[in-house]
């Protein structure tokens, strides 16, 4: 009996293979449509698996969602009263810190800032005077290290004819001594 089941399950299958795939041998193009729906039942298949997890999750949701949920879940009087006594010290640093704010931003709507375009051509002529003093201190650097360049040679000079004036004269004091 096994075996007529399976003849039978052969015929249908050769029919089956006759009246889809072309007579001309060409398989590909079937194979590439079979192909895509095979791939479209598996995507369905993983997008089923993902529709079922959020099923499963929705009781806890709706329970998040629920006007219940945030009554039991928020805190009640004292331990609210707790933490702001906990968080004092930080909250009056911010009040100050505020404070200070607010009169600094007083500051900055003044009139005087507003007008400021009106001192942009002293601030360029300030800045033309900022260069070329720039300038002329880099002059009077270099002429500087110049001078000291030379004051430096100088004192070597001097100090050199000093040594040499000073054994020259202890030279002399010695001879004079002998002769003396």
């Amino acid at each position: 009996m096994d075996e007529k089941l399976l003849q039978d399950l052969e015929d249908r299958i050769t029919t089956l293979e006759e009246k889809v795939l072309p007579t001309d041998g060409d398989n590909e193009k079937v194979m590439k449509v079979l192909l895509s729906a095979n791939e479209a039942v598996t995507t369905f298949a993983a997008k089923r698996e993902r529709f079922n997890q959020i099923f499963k999750r929705v009781p806890a949701i709706s329970e998040y969602l629920s006007p219940g949920f945030i009554e039991a879940v928020s805190m009640d009087s004292a331990c609210e009263t707790e933490m702001v006594l906990a968080s004092e010290d930080n909250i009056r640093v911010m009040a100050k810190q505020l404070e200070e704010i607010e009169k600094l931003s007083k500051a900055l709507d003044s009139d005087k800032l507003k007008d400021l375009s009106g001192f942009q051509g002293k601030l360029a002529k300030l800045q033309e005077i900022q260069q070329q003093q720039l300038g002329d201190v880099s002059t009077l650097s270099q002429d500087l290290t110049t001078l000291l360049s030379t004051y430096n040679e100088l004192v070597n000079y001097l100090s050199e004819s000093f040594v040499k004036w000073d054994w020259t004269l202890t030279q002399l004091e010695e001879k004079q001594n002998e002769d003396g």
